[in-house]
């Protein structure tokens, strides 16, 4: 892609658009610019919506997924992140999308008791599984499934996917603290090769190993 340079004071590289929707610009005049880009996207249909004319709760139903993202994203819980995540969940508790539904019930989690910690280890986890070990489409087609059985079949391959990445990051994490114990205890600066370990897991596993070893 080529940016360009806005020019003046302060000047940054932006990309050519007619538009650059990012609360982290320096002349940004949003209030809270600590907010993830999955909030980004969602105040963005916030505005379009109200442009257009579309009814406050069609936008207001989309918050569980802007929580989600929140949470997912690690942001901290201030200000306008707090207010959407605590929204969120209440919506997430009696939620319409099936997808979401089925993949609570996957977990053995009630949908009324969902906490923050719940999306951060459960449910954001088994989303992300797919884009890490397959495709995040499988996440996105779950989501947008209008179809009890298929939500039920592709909520059950996301769980599926998610416990086998937890599985091969333990493995990851146990291999690399082995060869550190045999061959680099001393070593001030360690470089560890795991030549089976999935490209998408390799940061996960270098820093939990970082506090293993």
């Amino acid at each position: 892609m080529i940016y360009r340079r806005r020019k003046g004071k302060g000047a940054e590289l932006l990309p050519p658009a007619d538009a650059v929707v990012n609360p982290k610009r320096k002349d940004s005049r949003y209030p809270f610019r600590d907010i993830c880009g999955g909030l980004v996207a969602y105040k963005l249909v916030q505005v379009l919506y109200e442009a257009f004319g579309v009814p406050e709760e069609e936008w207001l139903e989309l918050m569980e997924f802007a929580a989600i993202a929140t949470v997912g994203d690690v942001m901290r819980l201030q200000d306008e992140n707090r207010i959407i995540v605590k929204e969120g969940l209440k919506r997430l508790g009696r939620t319409s999308n099936i997808g979401l539904r089925k993949l609570i019930e996957k977990n053995n989690l009630s949908a009324d008791r969902i906490t923050a910690y719940h999306i951060g280890f459960v449910i954001g986890p088994c989303l992300n599984a797919g884009g890490r070990l397959m495709t995040a489409k499988l996440a996105l087609s779950l989501l947008l499934c209008r179809d009890e059985e298929e939500a039920d079949r592709m909520a059950a391959e996301l769980k599926e996917l998610n416990d086998r990445r937890k599985d091969m990051t333990q493995e990851g994490i146990d291999q690399a603290s082995a060869l550190v114990e045999e061959r680099c205890q001393k070593d001030l600066v360690l470089v560890v090769f795991l030549p089976d370990c999935h490209e998408s897991l390799a940061g996960i596993v270098g820093r939990a190993s970082q506090g293993a070893v």
